[in-house]
């Protein structure tokens, strides 16, 4: 939890118009409200954990919106079922979790996504990555190649979910990164529905957070 006037990265990423929290794990008390438990009831405590913590930021999230405390169950392909109005985006990794929500009318997508720095390897690069960001990869050693891989990872990753909600997922493998000036651009090849969405991202203690907003016509 952050201090009072502190602001953490999400907040600093999120979209004018949204509202933005985050949570580092502390073994603090966090909550699920109503139905919210039932996805994973049978899950170990550390995923339980990890859902609650999710579910914590996105009430504080909504709160920053006037929405009062309210359950959000899991909907359709597991995605959060957010209410009347708004859509958002949950991620968490390992002792960090972040929620970004905003009004429909103001958003037509919008996703976030939290990665531990070191989790992409060299190994799995090949099967993440299009051949123009594995030649700029390529071009970085070390911790620098880590960061960089693990952004690019996180922004296609935001951009998966803040599309999900629609006609369904566009095709992971096919996602296109350009690193841009203040942030980043995702593309699809996917023909019978391209979206370019622009993105922002911040790294800080270990974490990469990546926020991608598609704002409405």
């Amino acid at each position: 939890m952050l201090s009072d006037g502190d602001e953490g990265m999400v907040q600093r990423l999120a979209p004018v118009g949204s509202g933005a929290a985050e949570i580092q794990n502390l073994g603090q008390p966090v909550s699920l409200q109503g139905g919210e438990a039932i996805p994973v009831q049978r899950a170990c405590r550390r995923r339980q954990r990890e859902f609650a913590l999710g579910r914590d930021c996105v009430r504080r999230a909504l709160a920053q919106l006037g929405v009062e405390a309210c359950d959000v169950p899991v909907g359709e392909r597991g995605a959060p079922q957010w209410p009347e109005g708004f859509i958002g985006s949950i991620s968490h990794t390992d002792g960090y979790a972040a929620a970004v929500v905003a009004r429909r009318e103001h958003f037509r997508h919008l996703g976030i996504d939290a990665e531990r720095i070191g989790r992409v390897t060299r190994e799995i690069a090949g099967k993440l990555f299009v051949s123009e960001e594995m030649e700029a990869l390529a071009r970085l050693d070390g911790n620098a190649w880590e960061r960089m891989a693990t952004v690019l990872f996180s922004a296609k990753e935001a951009y998966y979910k803040a599309l999900q909600g629609a006609s369904g997922p566009p095709s992971f493998r096919g996602l296109r990164v350009a690193l841009e000036e203040g942030g980043f651009a995702v593309e699809n090849d996917d023909g019978a529905r391209p979206v370019r969405a622009a993105g922002r991202f911040l790294a800080e203690k270990g974490i990469v957070v990546t926020v991608v907003a598609v704002p409405a016509p």
